[in-house]
């Protein structure tokens, strides 16, 4: 009974390249999706890096895995290209991690600049760094999460955005006192930062308490 199924999982497809309309219908639904998905992706990247608890990188997935689980995700990892985008990234802007969105590259730009401000912010990371939630407002204010970090550290990310679409009108987070440095595009915020000021140059955001 199980060889049955198998069997016809695997003819079912074997099947689907051939049937030229549903092609077309999977290639406009992906062509829908395709960049909410991938900042999606960021948004649970960076909430990994910074949130409570120790981030888990699996191998290979510093840039984007298009993967099922084990053991499809066990596949040979390219070590020598990540190895070489790692050492790139320094000289890694915004505008170039978005302009090689498609490869992944934003992916490693995400973590690496996430990583850097842990290293530099260890007290906000550890077991003693608290938690804090933010308070976003406006029209599209669930849609997106917000939290500090030791009170010097706080990250932004969207959320639920083919609803939100690309317009956040008035949708603001407050930040509090000082100023605060977004990691990701070196743009410096201050009280209550709007949105659509906040996230017009990279997707999310990383910001840093100035000392």
């Amino acid at each position: 009974m199980k060889g049955g199924y198998e069997e016809r999982l695997v003819s079912f497809i074997e099947k689907i390249p051939n049937d030229e309309e549903f092609v077309r219908s999977l290639e406009w639904f992906i062509g829908q999706i395709n960049r909410a998905a991938m900042i999606s992706s960021l948004s649970q990247t960076l909430i990994k890096y910074t949130a409570p608890g120790i981030p888990d990188l699996y191998q290979g997935t510093e840039l984007w895995d298009i993967s099922l689980v084990d053991p499809d995700n066990r596949r040979p990892v390219d070590y020598q290209l990540r190895k070489n985008i790692f050492f790139e990234m320094e000289n890694i802007d915004c505008k170039r991690a978005l302009e090689e969105m498609e490869s992944g590259l934003v992916k490693m730009y995400v973590i690496y600049h996430c990583l850097k401000v842990r290293r530099e912010n260890v007290e906000a990371f550890d077991v003693k760094g608290s938690y804090e939630p933010m308070s976003i407002s406006g029209a599209k204010g669930e849609n997106a999460v917000a939290f500090k970090r030791g009170g010097k550290i706080a990250a932004v990310a969207p959320r639920l955005l083919i609803s939100a679409g690309d317009d956040w009108q008035d949708t603001a987070v407050e930040l509090g006192g000082g100023k605060w440095m977004n990691e990701f595009t070196k743009q410096i915020f201050e009280g209550r930062a709007e949105m659509k000021n906040l996230l017009n140059d990279f997707p999310l955001a990383l910001l840093v308490k100035e000392k």
